[in-house]
Formats: structure tokens, sequence, C-alpha cells
């Protein structure tokens, strides 16, 4: 739920912009897959509520990585090697350029 400002939204349906107020559901899966980024300067302020039972798999694939959770901890791999959260993280704003570009083509 978006609680304070806006951000982007990256689903595999594209990229849509969600407010104060929005709810927003993601099913387990290649469907749920999503990225929430704020193109503002003000802070944008969500909750967010998982439910997690047992283990889950998410894959990063801007940043070719895949992140095992776990009950208790994460483990995070590149293809050959772990690797920590931010890894290949570091210019998300010039993948955020690269789409929109994309997007205004």
């Amino acid at each position: 739920m978006i609680i304070s400002g806006s951000a982007t939204l990256r689903t595999p349906e594209g990229m849509k912009i969600v407010e104060n107020g929005d709810l927003i559901f993601f099913e387990i899966g290649e469907t749920g897959a999503h990225q929430l980024y704020n193109h503002m300067e003000e802070p944008c302020v969500y909750l967010d509520i998982r439910t997690f039972i047992g283990f889950d798999v998410c894959e990063y694939p801007d940043s070719n990585k895949i992140n095992l959770m776990q009950s208790k901890s994460d483990e995070i791999f590149g293809k050959n090697s772990q690797l920590n959260y931010f890894d290949g993280e570091e210019n998300v704003q010039n993948k955020w350029k690269q789409i929109e570009n994309i997007i205004s083509d």
C-alpha cells in the first residue's frame, strides 16, 4: 500500500505510476515479478506485507542475480558466485533511463 508520495511500478505488463492510497498485490512466480522505483524528489512511503512460508526464490534479471530467501537468511548468487544484495544495482538510475527511452520510442 502506498501511504504517501508516488513511484513507478515495473511489472511484466509494463510500467505505471502508483500513488497515495494504491493497494498492490503480487502473485508468486513470474507473473508477480515487480520493481518499485521512486522517480520523484518526494519520498515514497509504502507498507510492505509479505506472507512467507519456508523459502522463496527471486530473480533479478537486470543484475543477473538470484536471491534464495530462507526463513532466517538470504543468499544472493550470480551465475557462479555469491554476491551482496546491492552488487550490480549501483547505477539503477541509468537502467531506468534506458527503460524510459525504450518506452518513449
